[in-house]
């Protein structure tokens, strides 16, 4: 069988969704090689189509517009520009969600899962002291991004994996249910290992999310997933002194804060929200724009010296007040209609919906405490997963009647493409 581009395409989609952990080098590289390959084949008129028939991807097209057109009232346009790489790692999602099977998806799931797994056994390498990697130590050992990034990778990956241990149901007990539950374990027990309260929260968020949905929302559902999730506190809170510790520290430090003392790290992440929040009553509706946003920071926070220990930070520590800080409250509401129509968009199986909606809760909270889309590795796994989903709602119905279509159709379902 000759070499297609569409196969080259994937399988440099998969290399990009195990890199995601491990190579920034590789995710910037493969980000421009990608999104090249795909508009420079024949047919991309058909996926072009395809896109525009979806609202989802239309939402997400208007918060990337919109940001841009804040260029039109920013004062630094340099920073602008820096600051717009977001939306360029964004243009990998058309081509994930036209140029992918279900096959294909699967696979870039498992990639990613398996890149997650390597960087969590290096993890454990550096703390337990066998080496060292760059500037990882044994007490912040996470060795390819910074430990907020990796709690929400290793949160989406234990939920992943949970909801893959849910669906073997009597298989959990064979020798691919026991090595899927060891892989479970691997992963969240190096979850609340390391430091990262977004992605810890976001994963309580998500589990809730996984088990109310898979098991269908109702009173007993509800009490048996807190009683779960309330398991995995108490169990790391005895038996983990680093989530021990970090625990009693975030008790002391809603202690200082309460004494108006704004100096630790929970204080300072406080102090830049209502900083933000000042800059967002003078500008509400447009914003500072997406370049003027960090420097209209400085300027505020001189006028609120209750918050200085907070004058260092390079965003606002939460992806919603800085959206509103950036684009105003427009911007904001673009974003929240994205995540409402990604919320109802059609997807094939209860399985796929069940992980859509526990992704989407995982990141919706892990949001809460840091601007996961200015973050080039948390922004390319939003990427990959919301181009995984976006496919999945694109795609026809299996089963479905083979006669002439009446809606979108998925390039992949029926235009082999070949090496022009």
């Amino acid at each position: 069988m000759g070499l297609t581009r569409k196969n080259l395409i994937n399988d440099f989609l998969v290399i990009y969704a195990f890199s995601l952990p491990i190579s920034r080098t590789a995710v910037s590289m493969l980000g421009m090689l990608i999104p090249l390959l795909w508009l420079c084949r024949k047919g991309i008129g058909a996926d072009v189509r395809l896109l525009k028939k979806s609202p989802t991807f239309l939402a997400l097209l208007g918060i990337a517009g919109f940001h841009l057109l804040s260029f039109l009232w920013t004062r630094d346009l340099t920073f602008g520009l820096s600051n717009s790489k977001t939306f360029f790692y964004w243009c990998l999602i058309p081509v994930i969600a036209t140029r992918c099977s279900r096959e294909d998806l699967e696979e870039l799931s498992r990639a990613f899962i398996a890149g997650v797994t390597y960087s969590a056994a290096i993890t454990y390498c550096i703390m337990a002291g066998l080496f060292t990697y760059r500037d990882s130590t044994p007490l912040y050992p996470s060795p390819f991004m910074s430990y907020i990034e990796f709690s929400f990778f290793l949160a989406l990956a234990g939920l992943i994996l949970i909801h893959q241990g849910l669906t073997l149901g009597k298989d959990l007990k064979s020798s691919r249910g026991l090595l899927k539950l060891g892989q479970i374990f691997f992963i969240v027990i190096l979850l609340f290992s390391i430091n990262g309260r977004s992605g810890q929260i976001g994963f309580i968020a998500g589990l809730l999310t996984l088990m109310l949905v898979h098991f269908r929302s109702g009173l007993k559902t509800f009490m048996l997933a807190c009683g779960a999730i309330g398991m995995i506190l108490v169990i790391a809170f005895q038996a983990n002194p680093l989530f021990h510790q970090r625990v009693i520290t975030t008790y002391n430090e809603i202690s200082k804060i309460r004494h108006a003392e704004y100096d630790s790290s929970l204080g300072m992440r406080i102090g830049a929200w209502r900083v933000g929040l000042a800059m967002i009553s003078e500008r509400p509706l447009l914003g500072s724009g997406i370049g003027d946003a960090l420097q209209d920071f400085q300027d505020t926070i001189k006028t609120m010296p209750r918050y200085q220990a907070s004058a260092w930070f390079p965003h606002m520590h939460n992806q919603y007040i800085q959206t509103a800080v950036q684009v105003g409250l427009v911007g904001l509401l673009l974003c929240l209609v994205f995540f409402r129509l990604f919320l109802t968009m059609p997807l094939p199986d209860p399985a796929t919906r069940v992980l859509r909606t526990t992704f989407v809760t995982l990141f919706l909270f892990a949001c809460l405490g840091e601007p996961l889309w200015i973050k080039q590795l948390s922004n390319g796994l939003f990427t990959l997963f919301t181009g995984i989903y976006l496919s999945y709602s694109l795609q026809p119905t299996p089963g479905a009647s083979t006669g002439a279509p009446k809606g979108p159709q998925h390039p992949r379902a029926y235009q082999p493409e070949a090496v022009a």
